[in-house]
């Protein structure tokens, strides 16, 4: 990879925790409404940058160039990419930030697979191994996340109960 990419991920990495707290904070607002903009916006700044393409690069628009094979895993990327977008902001406006974001990093598995599955990619044992490590953390915090709600949950109706008793 060289060093323009490195960049390209780094900076990509902080404005997707940006745009995840920013997610969180719109909990207030229908989910419906954030997707929106997410699209609106998302096409603006495509048209922009296809333009800024074709008058300042010189770059003629041609993405009607392509193969229908190629077609067709353009609209699967894109479709898989708004539906990530679309859950990744249910997720951040329903659930605590930490506990989401934690699950994030199933990506790294996600990507071994892929390398491994479609790309035949050699993976060696320290890769699998912190895989494990992630799906194994992110299975034990879920498991811790959902005893103590029910834990709560149960402090709650003994609460309520004691309040009724009082009555």
């Amino acid at each position: 990879m060289s060093v323009g990419g490195i960049v390209f991920v780094l900076i990509a990495t902080v404005m997707s925790a940006s745009v995840n707290a920013l997610n969180r904070s719109l909990k207030s607002i229908p989910f419906s409404i954030v997707l929106f903009y997410h699209a609106f916006v998302g096409a603006c700044i495509t048209f922009i940058m296809l333009f800024a393409a074709v008058v300042f690069g010189g770059r003629p628009i041609y993405f009607l160039d392509f193969s229908p094979y190629q077609n067709s895993l353009m609209f699967l990327a894109t479709g898989l990419g708004a539906l990530a977008i679309a859950f990744n902001t249910i997720a951040f406006q329903t659930g605590t930030s930490s506990f989401v974001a934690m699950f994030s990093y199933m990506n790294v598995c996600y990507a071994l697979l892929v390398d491994l599955i479609l790309f035949q990619e050699s993976v060696n044992m320290t890769e699998m191994i912190c895989c494990g490590v992630i799906v194994g953390i992110c299975f034990l915090v879920g498991i811790e996340k959902i005893r103590v709600e029910k834990i709560q949950q149960n402090l709650t109706r003994v609460t309520q109960m004691q309040e009724l008793n009082k009555l």
